[in-house]
């Protein structure tokens, strides 16, 4: 009779996973674990080293790490209620990661540094689902600390192009180099951004507004909103090349001309 009353319980509830996740099966699993494991292989001969955080973390280091008037601080994190203090399922890596090598000392001591590690996990964004976007997704991550120099992005570049080659992907993808310079010229672009805005604050979105006005000025670059866009793609905003100082410039063009070495060294090689 208990079996009977179980079995009818069951067929009374849904089988269909929460709006915004999803089931991963058999084949589905054989292909991530395959994925995961050519992209451990990869960073793994960079030098870098697996890390695990948990799966809800504090709420303040994200707010720090991202920045109050951003879209995942304001309305995307799940926060877990009745606890002291404020807790979160973790909403991305990168916070965490620093939070931890903190903890353990690793960020403070200079003779362990830089540091590469790995991470793979889910995560959590309290977002509208839509195609491409889920409420929990995998992820997998590198993070580089006290690296100073930008040659460190390179190497991160470079791990990221070699699991696509690995995977048999890197025809399917453009690699495009964008740089925002150093603290110097990206603060002269930010006041000029500021400073084009200025007169077409009333057309902008309220969340926009709000960023304008903390100094969150490069957010309103990623805006999706439709009043946004209609601002933001007219003629005479600034560009970054014009806040460009030398030694960005320099750097910008050694950049490039490091990954069309790399590339034709590749093709050499193949």
């Amino acid at each position: 009779m208990a079996l009977r009353r179980s079995l009818r319980t069951l067929q009374q509830l849904s089988y269909v996973p929460p709006r915004g996740t999803h089931d991963t099966l058999h084949q589905a699993c054989i292909k991530r674990r395959h994925v995961e494991s050519v992209a451990i292989s990869v960073v793994e001969n960079y030098g870098a080293e697996e890390i695990i955080t948990p799966t809800f973390d504090h709420q303040s280091i994200f707010d720090r790490a991202l920045g109050a008037t951003t879209d995942v601080v304001s309305k995307e994190m799940y926060v877990l209620e009745s606890t002291s203090p404020p807790l979160v399922l973790r909403p991305e890596g990168t916070a965490a990661v620093a939070r931890a090598l903190l903890h353990d000392g690793v960020a403070k001591s200079p003779h362990l540094l830089p540091k590469k590690v790995w991470y793979s996990g889910s995560f959590y964004r309290r977002e509208r689902p839509q195609k491409g976007r889920y409420r929990q997704f995998d992820q997998f991550g590198v993070e580089l600390v006290g690296c100073g120099s930008w040659m460190d992005d390179v190497d991160a570049i470079c791990m990221a192009r070699d699991v696509l080659v690995k995977l048999g992907l890197s025809s399917e993808v453009e690699l495009r180099l964008n740089t925002l310079g150093d603290d110097e010229s990206r603060a002269e672009y930010k006041s000029r951004l500021h400073e084009w805005l200025v007169p077409s604050m009333h057309e902008l979105s309220e969340e926009s507004r709000v960023r304008v006005a903390s100094g969150d000025v490069l957010r309103v670059l990623d805006s999706k909103r439709e009043e946004d866009r209609a601002v933001m793609n007219r003629e005479g905003r600034p560009g970054m090349k014009e806040s460009m100082n030398v030694a960005s410039s320099v750097r910008k063009y050694i950049l490039v001309a490091y990954f069309v070495r790399y590339y034709y060294l590749h093709l050499i090689n193949l």
